[in-house]
């Protein structure tokens, strides 16, 4: 991990790594009280977790493998908070097999994290700060403008550098997704 001089936060979202061997607990009312992270569940599921199904945990475990863990670096703003909701809500949604509606919200996150990215890249012309008057020269709007789409900053972020083409490709096929279900 690179730092870019800035607090990085590690974070495997929505929550803490669950094996499949422990859905059988978190459905156990005895055992599923003495679970280190029981409260934590419940608050994301928004439930007692005697509500809790086999199949809502077991669609939590495929979103949340320890394979998935994401590096976000917050840029001064309530981007972070943005960012955080977003992601838990879309992946509450597909626990509750509301897949529109976890694609939607996924397209929230990516737009967000495409712009802290933005805002973190702190890059420069000429040694001065590309500014939002700047940005409106080179890309004709502001990067995190309403009116500059999705696909055009994940082209800038790619021009830039900012991302690897493996990051672009995974954040535009959640723009492809989103504007599928959206549009």
């Amino acid at each position: 991990e690179k730092s870019r001089g800035q607090l990085i936060c590690s974070m495997n979202f929505p929550a803490p790594y669950l094996k499949v061997s422990e859905i059988a607990i978190l459905l156990d009312s005895d055992k599923a009280k003495s679970h280190p992270f029981i409260q934590w569940f419940e608050d994301f599921f928004q439930m007692p977790s005697n509500c809790f199904n086999k199949e809502m945990l077991e669609r939590f475990v495929r979103i949340n493998t320890q394979e998935y863990f994401m590096s976000v670096v917050p840029a001064g703003t309530n981007k972070l908070e943005i960012l955080k909701k977003s992601l838990k809500d879309a992946c509450r949604s597909f626990c509750f097999s509301l897949e529109t509606a976890s694609i939607a919200l996924s397209g929230v996150a990516a737009e967000t994290m495409t712009q802290m990215i933005w805002e973190m890249s702190k890059l420069t012309v000429k040694g001065k700060p590309i500014d939002p008057s700047k940005e409106k020269a080179i890309f004709g709007k502001e990067f995190d403008s309403p009116f500059l789409s999705q696909g055009r900053r994940l082209q800038i972020l790619n021009g830039c550098e900012l991302v690897s083409n493996d990051q672009f490709r995974r954040l535009d096929y959640i723009r492809q997704s989103r504007n599928d279900v959206v549009h």
